[in-house]
């Protein structure tokens, strides 16, 4: 992650682009002195990820299977479907 003043990402802009689509590389935009004027730019692959992430769990309920999952994984719980099965 790089962070570079608005003016800079102005002068140079398609540069940062590339770099960010290139190399999955965040840029953090400061618009001015205050932080919370600053905007990130990412790749979209990322952004999509992120978004997926807190669709996942945005709800109790998904949120508490997810956990159950993972722990049944931790606990060597895991089955193979049977759609593995019958390629053997």
């Amino acid at each position: 992650m790089i962070a570079i003043p608005v003016t800079t990402l102005r002068d140079k802009l398609k540069t940062y682009l590339d770099r960010v689509t290139k190399s999955f590389e965040v840029i953090v935009v400061s618009r001015s002195a205050d932080e919370n004027d600053s905007v990130v730019i990412l790749p979209l692959k990322e952004y999509n990820a992120l978004m997926e992430t807190q669709y996942l769990l945005s709800s109790r309920k998904n949120r508490e299977h997810l956990e159950e999952s993972i722990a049944q994984l931790r606990r060597g719980e895991v089955k193979e479907p049977k759609e593995f099965k019958s390629r053997s």
